[in-house]
């Protein structure tokens, strides 16, 4: 079986956010403010973990690297 390391920061590179870094804790939080969101009572908790996962793949998917080494950072 194949264990698959989790993020534990993102590394901001480009233009906009050359030089910013997002714990992984904080990615989700980080990403729905920058977009504007908010969570609502709608869903399931299943419904909300697949929208929250979603959420963090596609904002950090463009000008971020992820970083998978505590060392890294």
């Amino acid at each position: 079986m194949i264990k698959f390391r989790e993020p534990v920061a993102y590394r901001g590179i480009g233009e906009k956010n050359d030089g910013i870094i997002v714990k992984a804790e904080d990615a989700l939080t980080y990403a729905m403010e920058r977009c504007g969101l908010v969570h609502t009572d709608g869903g399931d908790e299943d419904d909300r973990r697949e929208f929250d996962e979603y959420i963090v793949d596609y904002f950090y998917s463009g000008e971020w690297l992820t970083i998978y080494d505590e060392d890294e950072i």
